[in-house]
């Protein structure tokens, strides 16, 4: 959420419980936190290559397979 704000003007962070099939049998349930922040179309633009190199350094770090994202109502996976 700090680098939002530093980047984007702020975020909302709420945590939750979520989960996916991985197979047709088996599934799996992990916490994860649903991150919004609002900024202008061209804020995002000045920044979006800043965006996805830090969603990419989180992905690692956390050892995710992919990091989705939304942005005007489209999913993004890095």
């Amino acid at each position: 959420v700090s680098f939002l704000k530093n980047t984007l003007g702020g975020s909302t962070r709420v945590l939750g419980i979520g989960n996916f099939k991985v197979d047709k049998t088996s599934s799996v349930t992990e916490r994860v936190a649903v991150i919004e922040s609002f900024t202008t179309t061209n804020d995002y633009y000045a920044q979006d290559l800043d965006i996805q190199r830090f969603l990419i350094n989180k992905k690692a770090k956390w050892g995710q397979k992919s990091i989705g994202y939304v942005y005007r109502g489209s999913m993004y996976f890095v």
